[in-house]
């Protein structure tokens, strides 16, 4: 299964990507370089927050070069979460709003956080949460659950905050 670009309902510019089958589904970037810290932004959407249980909500993952997931975001529970050796609620969420998350890793030190975009300004970080120890991010992979029905779509993937005054 694999994720489609549409122009239902982007956060930004005219296409997002969406997946809304109920198979598993996965899809991984090309590879690049290892990055060891950073910060990397990012939007999601998911049309039923509050059904799916962790495990089986829509996933933002971070992976190292093996490929295998170090840590992930996901929408679950009501929440959109920060998963990794525990986990944290990032911010709250509403079916079909979109959310902009930043996430904050430091492989040096085998830690992510997390933060939400509400109310016209960024939250607070989340605290750190463990990873799984790796070499760096090397893929990034949006996935789905087949346990549940929902739409759950990502847009703006960049390392660059995107509400950065001009």
């Amino acid at each position: 299964a694999s994720f489609t670009v549409t122009t239902n309902n982007p956060a930004e510019g005219n296409q997002c990507i969406e997946f809304s089958s109920q198979s598993n589904g996965a899809n991984r970037s090309p590879s690049f370089t290892a990055v060891t810290s950073g910060i990397c932004y990012f939007r999601v959407r998911q049309s039923d927050t509050s059904t799916p249980t962790v495990g089986g909500g829509g996933m933002f993952y971070f992976d190292n070069a093996t490929p295998e997931a170090i840590f992930r975001v996901e929408v679950a529970a009501g929440y959109v979460k920060l998963i990794g050796t525990t986990t944290v609620n990032i911010v709250a969420a509403s079916n079909s709003t979109w959310y902009p998350i930043a996430v904050e890793v430091d492989t040096g030190t085998d830690q992510a956080r997390a933060k939400a975009y509400t109310g016209g300004a960024w939250g607070s970080w989340t605290s750190w949460v463990g990873i799984t120890a790796s070499n760096g991010v090397v893929y990034v992979r949006l996935a789905r659950s087949s346990d549940w029905a929902y739409t759950i779509a990502f847009d703006g993937i960049t390392p660059t905050d995107p509400f950065l005054p001009i």
